[in-house]
């Protein structure tokens, strides 16, 4: 297991339970998913949030195809549950929907970008939609959507259309927020194309030391073709030093995970 990334896991699941326990749920503002669903029936049977969140959860957990990756969402999960637990006695922070909404879902929306980044899975519904989405004609993306339409249409009926408004809000900024944190926690894989290659490689490497990780794809790659791996902070410099070797340079970059073991290899 990728012990590292552990630290990272625990502190997104305490901001999860955070702007759950502390935002989110007192004032009856639901998000998407087992979080929303668990949200509903911890209303209904004035039971704690954490155990619906865990037993919830579990099953599509334990279904994961990486070990490493599953072993470390059950943690998060498991300490997931237990602070809201912990966190469930407090007075919430906001008693203002619109401004509890808001704040909660951003926070949550870290939280949530942190585990997906380090542990993979931080909710059983994008697990389900992924194992059954080869068998129905919709993709994973869409059988979420689906999924919370119908929670957040639960939680119109429970709390009130008006609290439904501020939950479709909460969710919104939730997916940004979580967007955001997962990509801007990826390293950036690289693809240049250059008549100039050596010594692009050259300043490259000169530049960023340990952090240039060269690329093998499983294709064919011309002499002309460059494929790498380095820091997200380094990608204005890579920028730099490539269109200064070589101005017709073409470049194009995006996020790419992996964990620390593979990047020491």
């Amino acid at each position: 297991m990728q012990w590292k990334s552990l630290p990272f896991v625990c502190l997104g699941a305490f901001l999860t339970a955070f702007g759950l326990e502390m935002f989110l749920t007192p004032n009856g503002i639901i998000v998407g998913g087992v979080k929303g669903l668990s949200g509903i029936l911890s209303r209904v049977t004035e039971m704690h949030m954490g155990l619906f969140l865990f037993f919830l959860n579990l099953p599509f957990f334990l279904a994961g195809p990486k070990k490493n990756k599953t072993i470390l969402s059950i943690i998060g999960l498991i300490v997931l549950s237990v602070l809201t637990i912990v966190f469930h006695p407090f007075p919430p922070l906001i008693e203002n929907p619109p401004l509890a909404a808001f704040c909660g879902s951003l926070i949550l929306g870290i939280g949530v970008g942190l585990i997906l980044r380090y542990a993979g899975l931080a909710d059983g519904v994008d697990r389900f939609a992924a194992m059954i989405n080869k068998r129905i004609r919709l993709t994973a993306a869409e059988i979420v959507t689906l999924i919370n339409i119908v929670i957040l249409s639960l939680a119109g009926f429970e709390f009130g259309w008006g609290q439904a408004i501020y939950s479709i809000f909460a969710y919104m900024v939730a997916i940004q927020s979580a967007r955001y944190t997962f990509h801007h926690l990826h390293d950036r894989a690289f693809w240049i194309q250059s008549r100039r290659l050596s010594e692009i490689k050259r300043g490259l490497r000169d530049s960023l030391g340990n952090d240039y990780w060269p690329l093998s794809p499983s294709r064919g790659v011309s002499h002309h073709e460059l494929f790498f791996v380095t820091k997200r902070k380094h990608a204005k410099r890579v920028h730099e030093i490539v269109l200064a070797i070589d101005p017709d340079a073409w470049i194009k970059d995006a996020p790419f995970a992996r964990d620390a073991k593979e990047r020491e290899s």
